[in-house]
C-alpha cells in the first residue's frame, strides 16, 4: 500500500524557515518522504495529526486544510 504524501500543493515556509505552513512537515520530513519507510511516514502523519486540530489530507484527495497565507510566508518551489 502506498501512503500518500500530506502535501497540499500549496507549499510555504513559516517565518523561521523550519516547516511548511500548508502541510506542517519540517523540511527534513519533506525531503525524506520519497525514501521514508512506511513506519517513518506513519510517524510523520501521527505527529501532524497531534499538531493540528483537523488532519491534513493529501492534495490527491482534493481536500485542503490550509492556514491563511500571510506576507511572512515564503513560496517554495518543488524540485523533486
Amino acid at each position: 500500500m502506498t501512503i500518500p504524501s500530506p502535501c497540499t500543493a500549496n507549499c510555504a515556509l513559516d517565518t523561521d524557515f523550519r516547516s511548511c505552513t500548508a502541510c506542517g512537515r519540517t523540511l527534513p520530513e519533506i525531503e525524506s518522504w520519497p525514501t521514508a519507510t512506511d513506519e517513518e511516514k506513519y510517524a510523520i502523519l501521527r505527529r501532524l495529526s497531534q499538531q493540528r486540530p483537523t488532519p491534513v489530507m493529501p492534495a490527491q484527495a482534493g481536500i485542503h486544510d490550509l492556514p491563511e497565507k500571510t506576507s511572512k510566508t515564503k513560496k517554495l518551489t518543488k524540485n523533486w
